[in-house]
């Protein structure tokens, strides 16, 4: 899992496709994980986001499986 933090910090560009295929986002939810693999890059300062969007996640692996061109991990 540490290795998945350290990929996301520097790997992410910000395409926020993740968020955009998000069937919640869709929903009209605030869950933003493209935000989430930002933030991995700076600080932990965003961790009650983090738990809020964890918690709104349906781990449906749209994210993952068929939005991130850098295959990242952002539902982990």
């Amino acid at each position: 899992n540490k290795n998945m933090h350290r990929i996301g910090k520097s790997a992410c560009d910000q395409c926020s496709y993740c968020t955009e295929f998000c069937p919640r986002y869709l929903l009209g939810y605030d869950v933003q994980p493209h935000k989430v693999m930002r933030t991995l890059g700076f600080t932990a300062s965003g961790k009650h986001n983090w738990s809020k969007w964890a918690d709104l996640c349906c781990s449906c692996g749209l994210c993952t499986l068929y939005s991130c061109p850098e295959d990242l991990f952002p539902k982990e």
